[in-house]
């Protein structure tokens, strides 16, 4: 199913240089998750000194306007000003901030001697939206400090219309380490999008091998329902034949692996979340 989308807005760079990087950056992300795409190209980036400016419409899957925003969320990680504006079947969602801290310009002040003090550590804040982004790139770093910080590993993120979870977005791109930590954290196994679809149905989406198949197998061994069916009134299985165009062999023996008893998969699960939680 395709959504008519629009993104509208402009992002301010604090030099031309950094905003070359921040582009490089996106589709060189882009470049790493084998078979993804973007509906936002290099010439539909208009670009005037240091600033980025966007206007375009288009029609598209959910899970391609998913893939974009976040792309699109690392051109904020670089930008110090302005805002992309993210519309949905002409509604206003997502909205893409600049988040780089702008450098003030350094003054001279006469030196005094102060007793040296240890500044604690800033601490981190709980944020759905990073959660997201670190599950979707697989930054297990990230993850771990917003799970510290208690992020709901389960929530969806507040500005996404399609309410995808951190582990749906895992499940997606292949992320295995990052999906198996969030189940580790307890992230509900059959939570549903706004279409219906769990983390299982992104899982067997995904176009590219990478990660995919330990993805599906873990979800499977951690209990994963094959019966659930999304709004279209399709199950996992069914829907993900019905966007590959047909039958697919990997999933088949997935399948069939599946409705087999495996005397050991609790075992099998625990190791892995064990691990993830450092027990």
């Amino acid at each position: 199913m395709s959504y008519e989308v629009r993104i509208s807005g402009e992002l301010t760079f604090p030099s031309r240089k950094v905003l070359d990087a921040a582009v490089a950056t996106m589709y060189e992300a882009i470049a790493d998750e084998d078979e993804c795409d973007s509906i936002i190209g290099v010439a539909d980036l208009q670009i005037v000194g240091t600033s980025i400016r966007i206007e375009h419409e288009a029609s598209c899957p959910a899970t391609l306007w998913e893939e974009t925003l976040g792309f699109l969320e690392l051109l904020g990680e670089f930008a110090t000003e302005g805002a992309l504006q993210c519309f949905f079947e002409g509604e206003r969602g997502d909205s893409i901030e600049a988040r780089a801290k702008t450098t003030k310009p350094k003054t001279t002040k006469p030196k005094t001697t102060k007793p040296k003090t240890t500044k604690p550590k800033a601490r981190v804040k709980a944020d759905p939206q990073k959660l997201r982004m670190a599950a979707q790139f697989g930054e297990l770093e990230e993850l771990a400090a917003q799970l510290a910080a208690g992020a709901d590993p389960s929530a969806p993120d507040p500005s996404n219309h399609f309410k995808t979870t951190p582990l749906m977005m895992a499940a997606y791109h292949g992320k295995h380490a990052a999906l198996v930590r969030l189940l580790a954290a307890g992230a509900a196994l059959e939570s549903q999008d706004a279409g219906g679809a769990t983390a299982l149905f992104y899982a067997l989406y995904n176009k590219s091998k990478r990660g995919r198949q330990a993805c599906i197998q873990t979800l499977f061994e951690a209990g994963a329902s094959m019966t659930i069916r999304n709004l279209e009134g399709k199950t996992a299985l069914e829907s993900a034949k019905a966007i590959r165009g047909g039958g697919n062999d990997e999933l088949t023996a997935l399948i069939a692996g599946r409705e087999r008893t495996y005397g050991g998969k609790k075992t099998i699960l625990r190791s892995r979340v064990a691990t993830a939680s450092g027990r």
